[in-house]
């Protein structure tokens, strides 16, 4: 089995030489290291050229966007089995020798994730926890573990929550590359979204009687600083722009998804995210009576979801107070 690394970058340069390390310093060395750079206008380029002796380095001509970026890599991969990074996160030593094993006792699994640390920008613990590490907790405490495959599949094509990002690894054998970039040309806004919350569930559709495997153990440290797109949204604009990006993301996704499997729960999920995201578009774009009718209509379904006193807690601040009370608030509690 090899094993390919695509180091994916956009201006990272404070913090790409620590990822670049920590893919080098494995226990099982990744058998090629590819960096695919989103024509970065930092510093980047100069450190990654420290290890042209180490990499295969991938510069894009001008900025194509996270998806293509991140898709050009997977094309030039050789490997069995393709592994992610953000290229301002890090591995821990173990990562690709715990994904090899897990790989090598399934030959039917697609794609595999593990745990995280979720920290700051100097690599301290933040003690965090968000949906998805509460998921991966339900699944992991409450079945066992021939049950994870099937709990972490739905997890993945309904958006419950599974790690991709700088977590996830996928069989190239069982990706339809081809068939993945046609449908995604379909969507306009496909520029914009994020190929690791669209290829993770995109693999899983197209292969539904294989399986999704999960080490339960932290691999990588998750880092959370103020240019990535876990924390940077603390203006009106940024809030809206990721707003477009995940709502984009979704969109791609169904599409995605249901090219392959016809059902009807997966489009009745996507289409209530789709509200969730409508309900925040009110906010943040300052239609006050607009979003407070539209949260009473949805108050039921954000009930049921858990997202209620979440959902009511941002109507209460952006009508009376704001969007920008609301985005000192995150910068205050989330950073």
């Amino acid at each position: 089995m090899t094993i390919s690394a695509i180091i994916i970058v956009y201006n990272l340069e404070k913090y790409l030489e620590q990822s670049i390390q920590s893919v080098l310093n494995q226990t099982r060395c990744a058998d090629e290291i590819i960096i695919v750079d989103d024509c970065s206008t930092d510093n980047s380029v100069s450190i990654i050229n420290r290890y042209a002796s180490s990499i295969k380095y991938i510069r894009q001509p001008y900025n194509v966007g996270a998806l293509k970026n991140t898709l050009c890599g997977v094309k030039a991969a050789t490997g069995d089995i393709i592994a992610f990074l953000d290229g301002d996160d890090v591995w821990m030593p173990q990562k690709l020798e715990e994904m090899e094993k897990l790989f090598l006792s399934d030959d039917t699994m697609c794609i595999a994730s593990h745990n995280h640390c979720r920290v700051n920008k100097n690599l301290q613990l933040t003690g965090v926890k968000d949906e998805t590490n509460l998921n991966v907790e339900r699944i992991t405490g409450n079945f066992s573990g021939a049950e994870w495959s099937d709990q972490f599949k739905h997890s993945i094509l309904f958006r419950e929550g599974y790690w991709f990002g700088s977590a996830y690894c996928i069989r190239k054998k069982y990706l339809r590359i081809d068939e993945f970039e046609k449908i995604a040309a379909k969507y306009q806004h496909s520029h914009w979204a994020y190929l690791d919350m669209t290829l993770g569930p995109f693999i899983v559709a197209s292969n539904s009687k294989l399986t999704a495997g999960f080490v339960n153990k932290p691999l990588f440290k998750y880092r959370i600083h103020s240019a990535n797109s876990s924390a940077c949204a603390f203006t009106s604009k940024a809030l809206l722009t990721s707003l477009n990006r995940n709502q984009y993301t979704n969109q791609l996704t169904c599409h995605l998804i249901t090219n392959y499997l016809k059902d009807a729960t997966i489009i009745k999920r996507y289409t209530e995210m789709d509200d969730e995201h409508g309900l925040m578009r009110l906010q943040y774009e300052g239609h006050k009576l607009a979003a407070v009718k539209k949260f009473i209509a949805m108050r039921i379904f954000l009930l049921k979801q858990k997202k209620l006193k979440k959902e009511l807690y941002r109507l209460i601040i952006t009508t009376f107070l704001g969007v920008k009370q609301l985005s000192k608030i995150k910068r205050t509690y989330e950073v």
